[in-house]
Formats: structure tokens, C-alpha cells, sequence
């Protein structure tokens, strides 16, 4: 069975994918480094030249596409689906093929953990949490709307949460093997 990680932007789903995928000796994907890919550049300079729909409906596909070739694997995988993937609320219809995916695989046995944080720790490891001028973007209100919008999203789509709090990478890889090794031992 495979692992994904979902969580906000700075919980570190990405680099804890990337730790476990090193130490298992097993394949990992991130849904932002294949949208990058796709796209030929950041996701930054996606959002600022494309239209928000735009940038939804390729984090969607590039989301489904990963998620499909989960369900279809037969040696174990881990996934980082980015912060967005999962939409800004239950009634997101944008996003609900991915949730519905997700529930799937869940259901198969796959084991899905939210990696959750504080604002503070979050805004510091995007260092989000000095000053800075006003901006068109204004960065830090985006970034606690959604996180206000998300939380429970990804608690709905978790069989657990594990708090990147006060921790290293390293730490929380290891609560995330501890927890995947208890719950691959159920199955």
C-alpha cells in the first residue's frame, strides 16, 4: 500500500515524502515538482501569469493523474499532494474528483496523514512571519484564509494528523513511519 501526505504549505509534506521515500528505498511524487514539470517553470510564476482556474484545473488533473497511478501500483509509493489539492471547502466541486479518489484509496488501505502546524511555525518556515510591506498579494491573508478554509478538509481526508510543531523534518518523518508501519500492520 502507499502513503500520502497532505497538509498546508510549510508543513513539509514534500521534504517528509522525500526523507521516507530515502530511507525506504521506494518511489515518491510531489503534485507541485510534477506541476512544474508539466508547466516548465514555478508554481509562483504559474499563479501570477495564469488565471486562478487555470492554475485549479492543472493542480486537479496533475492530482487525479498521480492518484491514479497509486491505485494501480503494486510495490509501495508515497505522494505529497500539494496544499491546494483538495480545494477550500467541502462544497469545492472543483476538487471533489480528488477527495472522491482519495476516499477510494483509503478505503483500498492506503493510509493518508495530515500534516498539520500552527500559523506561527507555518508563516516562519515560509517566512511569512516578519515584516513586510503591503502587497497586491498580501501573502500572510491568503495564506490564513485557506488555512482557516482547509484545516477541515484535510482532517476529513486523513486517517491521521501528526503536528510539524517544534520538530525537525527528521522527526516528523519518523511519527509519519511509526504511524504507516502500525496502520500497514492492520491491514
Amino acid at each position: 500500500m502507499s502513503l500520502i501526505l497532505i497538509g498546508p504549505p510549510g508543513a513539509w509534506a514534500p521534504e517528509v515524502a522525500e526523507e521516507l521515500s530515502q530511507r525506504w528505498q521506494v518511489p515518491s511524487a510531489d503534485t507541485d515538482a510534477a506541476i512544474c514539470a508539466l508547466a516548465g517553470r514555478g508554481v509562483a510564476d504559474i499563479a501570477v501569469r495564469e488565471t486562478g482556474a487555470a492554475l485549479r484545473e492543472l493542480e486537479r488533473n496533475v492530482a487525479l493523474a498521480l492518484l491514479d497511478d497509486l491505485g494501480g501500483a503494486t510495490e509501495e509509493r508515497i505522494l505529497a499532494l500539494g496544499s491546494g489539492c483538495l480545494g477550500n471547502a467541502a462544497s469545492d466541486g472543483d476538487f471533489a474528483p480528488v477527495r472522491e479518489k482519495l476516499s477510494v484509496l483509503r478505503t483500498e488501505g492506503h493510509s493518508v496523514v495530515y500534516l498539520s502546524g500552527d500559523a506561527p511555525t507555518l508563516l516562519r518556515r515560509l517566512r511569512l512571519d516578519g515584516p513586510h510591506p503591503a502587497s497586491v498579494f498580501a501573502p500572510r491573508r491568503v495564506f490564513f484564509t485557506q488555512l482557516a478554509a482547509r484545516r477541515e478538509i484535510y482532517r476529513a481526508c486523513a486517517d491521521a494528523e501528526i503536528s510539524t510543531d517544534d520538530v525537525e523534518v527528521k522527526d516528523v518523518a519518523d511519527a509519519v513511519e511509526r504511524y504507516y508501519r502500525q496502520h500497514s500492520e492492520r491491514q
